[in-house]
């Protein structure tokens, strides 16, 4: 398992016409082996994980539940808080 988190970005979120809505990146190690990632990156005041994997190191129906008992251990740890 691998944990990176970027922290904040801050970044302007409007370029013109254009505007920033998120920003991800993937660790490569999760891109070319079968390491269960967690990246994370905070903008505009919101977090966003990211759990990138590869077929078929990873199948998606592991993925899924490596990720769902992740969040539900997150959601325990964070209660009353």
């Amino acid at each position: 398992m691998t944990i990176s988190n970027i922290g904040r970005v801050n970044i302007p979120r409007l370029y013109g016409q254009f505007e920033l809505s998120q920003i991800s990146f993937i660790p490569t190690q999760a891109a070319f082996g079968g390491v269960f990632s967690l990246a994370v990156t905070t903008f505009e005041g919101k977090m966003f994980l990211n759990f990138p994997f590869s077929e078929p190191a990873l199948s998606q129906e592991t993925m899924e539940t490596l990720v769902d008992s992740f969040m539900s251990c997150l959601v325990d740890a964070t209660k009353g808080r």
